[in-house]
């Protein structure tokens, strides 16, 4: 995932809510094909990506995939 939004002094709610929304698609996305985590490499948007409770390691921020979207059993 990729988002430009300037420098930080720049993103805006608006920015928020996309990030937000393209972070739950790819998560979603990965959960479907099989992930158990999700990780960022972003730095732009590690802070609202910890607002959410990804947590920071060996330089990404990851989560369980779990936390972030509902995954229903078969």
């Amino acid at each position: 995932m990729q988002f430009f939004a300037g420098d930080a002094s720049t993103v805006t709610a608006e920015h928020n809510w996309a990030v937000d929304a393209l972070m739950r698609a790819a998560v979603s996305y990965g959960v479907n094909h099989g992930a158990a985590y999700a990780a960022s490499r972003v730095p732009e948007i590690k802070e609202l990506l910890r607002q959410r409770g990804f947590q920071e390691k060996d330089g990404q921020m990851v989560i369980e995939a779990s936390r972030i979207v509902k995954i229903c059993k078969d």
